[in-house]
């Protein structure tokens, strides 16, 4: 990975969350995300823009490494960080989608860690494929 794009974020990583029915007075539904991603999605977006990346565009493939960071709880805990891995990611690629590359469909490989340390954030590096 020479060419590729590296930044941090920080703040505290936060899932895309499923979408849940919420019935309204009137009987009727409407769906709502189950998690406020929002925030999280935004400072990744940012933070993807300001290390000026070259966006990779369509059709050559894409690999994402991403290390979320959380905080050490101050009591002993078996529990891993919060958040499924899965949903960590995903907020991340739709948030980088138009920025570092064309489609987060170009993700072709995908490397994802999760780890307690002295702070909160996301150590994310993207690159072309190349073959």
């Amino acid at each position: 990975m020479s060419d590729h794009l590296s930044f941090y974020v920080d703040g505290t990583p936060r899932t895309k969350g499923s979408w849940r029915p919420i019935r309204r007075k009137d009987g009727g539904t409407y769906m709502k995300p189950s998690t406020d991603e929002r925030p999280w999605a935004m400072a990744v977006a940012w933070s993807a823009r300001a290390a000026k990346p070259v966006k990779i565009a369509k059709p050559h493939a894409v690999e994402v490494r991403i290390w979320f960071d959380f905080i050490e709880p101050k009591k002993a805990t078996n529990e891993f960080p919060k958040g499924d891995i899965d949903k960590l990611a995903r907020s991340c690629l739709d948030a980088m989608t138009g920025i570092a590359y064309d489609d987060d469909a170009q993700v072709a490989s995908l490397v994802l860690h999760k780890r307690y340390g002295a702070y909160s954030g996301a150590r994310i590096i993207v690159a072309e494929i190349r073959s």
